[in-house]
């Protein structure tokens, strides 16, 4: 049975962006832009440990997803006090305000962190019964982040079961 462990060990070669509580939405919209990604874990800033010969950058904190921004984007947080005057004058007000709200007001802290020994068939049903597109990986026994895990990443381990089973099907 494959484990969430097998779907990280794909992802070697992926750098796992974290930002902290205090990081500024800015910052949060430019990684998720620059590294076109659609999650970003908090972690607890100064929490690094090396877990097994494997550096963890902290502890797992919160979320932030391109929804919660979106959501957050859309909302009288960010909209408050704006000088309708022009749009020059709208546009850096905004980008001040993004640049002074902290990721804080909008992370999620009620995670679903799964330990890397979890199967992918129980990550899946965690995913589908919570409607959620990422699961925080941890370190067993632990709250520091060992990785995470995507909609996308389940189906790509789908594609490849799925050609797997083509080519073995195919070659008969």
């Amino acid at each position: 049975m494959k484990q969430l462990a097998d779907i990280q060990a794909l992802k070697k070669n992926q750098e796992l962006i974290v930002l902290y509580p205090d990081s500024k939405l800015l910052d949060i919209i430019d990684r998720m832009l620059f590294s076109n990604i659609h999650h970003v874990v908090i972690v607890e800033r100064g929490t690094e440990k090396e877990v097994n010969g494997v550096k963890s950058p902290g502890i797992v904190v919160g979320m932030v997803s391109d929804r919660d921004l979106r959501l957050a984007l859309n909302t009288p947080m960010l909209s408050k006090e704006l000088d309708m005057g022009s749009l020059d004058t709208l546009f850096s007000d905004f980008i001040k305000q993004l640049d002074e709200n902290k990721v804080t007001q909008i992370m999620n802290t009620h995670l679903f962190c799964k330990e890397a020994d979890t199967s992918v068939a129980d990550a899946i049903r965690t995913m589908r019964a919570q409607d959620i597109n990422s699961i925080p990986i941890v370190h067993k026994g632990t709250k520091l982040l060992a990785g995470m895990i995507t909609k996308t990443d389940m189906m790509d381990l789908l594609m490849d079961y799925l050609n797997k089973d083509t080519e073995v099907v195919g070659s008969s």
